[in-house]
């Protein structure tokens, strides 16, 4: 990559690349392996920990210029002799939107997160034990170290003698969608979780939640967003930068009670056990 490619990408580094990179894996379903859940194997389940998402989760604007610029890097990059070349020039080009992107609207959008001390997480994990114990579990919540994008990496000593351990983790954008005329930006969220049993090697369930207008994800749980909060054009986001913020945090209740809904063991299943 070109020095201007790389100069670029460090400006972006903490509000752009890594909520980009998360939401990118969870889209793709490569973060993790994809594991649906056997209900069967919940329905002995009362006592249920939940550890995830944490704090920070990865908030930031995307536009769909920078997108298509970093596609171009990829496959310029696959091109044998060209590819070098080709790579360092699409990549100067994405480094120079993303910098752009980030110095604009993503910087603002997380001093916005900062000065209202919003904690998307602390939100989403509140309605996630709210809506648990209104499905009849015992539930507790525990802190345990995440990195950036990742699943918790040590279970070890969570409180509770829980049956069943919820860890998740989160990335937020508003993303410019559509053209000419009909071009928006919206939000979109997605959250990625993970059931454990306490000792257990293997999740029971992996799947992601995906809080858009669009079907975006076709491996994951599809919540519908809400087109109220989209926003008409760049121009419109630069000058009210909370709009997005505010369209994010709609997100939060909704997806916690999706991933709520999915652990509700229907009777017919706990009789056949």
């Amino acid at each position: 990559m070109s020095a201007y490619a790389a100069r670029g990408a460090n400006k972006v580094k903490q509000y752009l690349v890594a909520a980009m990179s998360v939401a990118a894996l969870t889209v793709a379903g490569c973060a993790e392996t994809p594991v649906d859940l056997d209900l069967k194997t919940i329905s002995s389940v009362h006592r249920v920990t939940v550890v995830g998402p944490s704090d920070p989760v990865p908030i930031s604007v995307v536009t769909q210029g920078e997108v298509n610029a970093q596609r171009a890097m990829t496959a310029a990059a696959a091109i044998p002799f060209a590819g070098v070349l080709g790579a360092a020039v699409a990549g100067g080009v994405a480094g120079g939107i993303a910098a752009e992107v980030a110095r604009e609207t993503s910087k603002p959008l997380n001093d916005e997160v900062a000065a209202e001390k919003y904690s998307y997480a602390a939100v989403f994990q509140d309605a996630l034990v709210t809506a648990l114990r209104a499905d009849g579990y015992e539930v507790s919540t525990a802190s345990v170290e995440h990195k950036l994008g990742r699943f918790a990496e040590k279970l070890d000593g969570v409180g509770g003698q829980p049956d069943l351990i919820v860890d998740a983790f989160a990335s937020a954008t508003c993303t410019d969608v559509g053209g000419g005329e009909k071009a928006h930006f919206r939000p979109v969220v997605h959250v990625q979780v993970q059931l454990m049993r306490p000792g257990g090697t293997a999740p029971i369930m992996n799947k992601g939640f995906v809080y858009d207008e669009a079907v975006a994800a076709p491996d994951a749980y599809q919540l519908k967003g809400d087109p109220k909060y989209d926003i008409a054009d760049y121009a419109a986001l630069k000058a009210n930068i909370k709009a997005c913020l505010i369209g994010i945090q709609a997100s939060a209740v909704p997806l916690a009670n999706a991933v709520a809904g999915v652990l509700v063991t229907p009777k017919s299943v706990v009789a056949a056990k």
